[in-house]
């Protein structure tokens, strides 16, 4: 049976207690900002957001010089996240950017989010041959019609609920170590199909959780889809002086473009894997004026930063540093 769990993560390090951090815990490759759905709590259904999407793929090349820049950090990176404003899936070379990443030992864990519209039997075998070991699905529904109201997508559900039935099974059969975790929004439920979505997923993954919908970003109209005091998980919303997300995360778009956040717009760009090492960028100025502004207290100043509501939905009890900002500022 599946446990019902939003957290994917069941014991985290307490960040004050490591700052400052020598190589991110988390890595998130941005396979692309392309995708085959516009869900509406969505930015790819914004019409006036403001903000530019990278309407191209990682390439190889460019992934090949973020994957051994990775390995000049001195120790594993925790988790690297296959994810973007797209469809990750779409990226053909993702099967062999997990294998790449795998035989040199990178880091101690490969995470997909997907809405796994275009998985496949053979796919499904790639990615978990590759060494993946967590599949998190986004499932927007739990019929046809409203996978087309949410996401102005024709999607065969039943094909999904069968493509990942096979994903899960090949797992078992084979005794491979990559767990699965299935999600959805409360809007995409109607009335009394909560119970029935976690019948129909019980059986064909490890976690399930029906999480919230928060206005992540502008030009959407959430009024009617969210609740503005419940963040993530079901939780309250906490109102944060530091965001600690940036103290262990690092990011590299399409382009090259290596970010600290996971959400357009982004604050600062910390430079191009094409011109500086990962670990360069990670050590540098900008970046350490950037942790240094956000334990000053003044990330309700940043134009980028005052907007973004990250920090005060996601609550890790273990990631908080407000307490300690003036401590862990002697140390940056």
């Amino acid at each position: 049976m599946a446990q019902y769990n939003g957290r994917s993560e069941q014991k985290r390090t307490r960040l004050a207690d490591v700052i400052p951090v020598n190589t991110p815990f988390v890595f998130g490759f941005f396979t692309g900002d392309i995708c085959n759905f516009k869900c509406k709590y969505c930015i790819q259904a914004s019409l006036n957001s403001g903000i530019e999407l990278q309407d191209e793929f990682l390439d190889w090349s460019t992934f090949i010089e973020v994957a051994d820049s990775l390995k000049r950090f001195p120790n594993r990176i925790k988790k690297v996240l296959f994810s973007s404003m797209g469809e990750p899936l779409l990226n053909k070379n993702l099967p062999k950017m997990i294998a790449y990443l795998n035989a040199n030992d990178v880091a101690d864990a490969y995470e997909i989010v997907t809405n796994a519209s275009v998985l496949t039997h053979e796919l499904s075998r790639q990615l978990i041959d590759a060494g993946l070991t967590r599949l998190c699905v986004s499932i927007q529904g739990i019929t046809d019609q409203k996978y087309l109201d949410i996401c102005q997508a024709k999607v065969k559900f039943a094909n999904i609920v069968d493509e990942l039935s096979y994903f899960y099974n090949y797992i078992k059969k084979n005794n491979k170590n990559c767990a699965v975790h299935i999600k959805t929004v409360d809007i995409a439920l109607d009335d009394g199909e909560e119970k029935r979505f976690k019948e129909i997923f019980d059986g064909i993954c490890d976690t399930l959780f029906i999480d919230n919908v928060v206005p992540s970003y502008p030009g959407i109209d959430y009024s009617e889809m969210c609740n503005d005091n419940i963040g993530l998980y079901g939780k309250g919303t906490i109102e944060r002086k530091v965001c600690p997300s940036v103290f262990y995360t690092l990011y590299v778009l399409p382009n090259g473009d290596v970010v600290t956040c996971c959400d357009p717009p982004y604050p600062i760009i910390l430079g191009n894997i094409k011109d500086e090492s990962l670990i360069d960028m990670w050590n540098g100025k900008r970046r350490e004026e950037f942790l240094r502004m956000q334990l000053q207290g003044n990330r309700h100043k940043h134009p980028v930063c005052q907007r973004c509501i990250q920090p005060n939905i996601t609550d890790f009890k273990e990631d908080d540093l407000d307490e300690v900002a003036e401590i862990l500022l002697k140390k940056i």
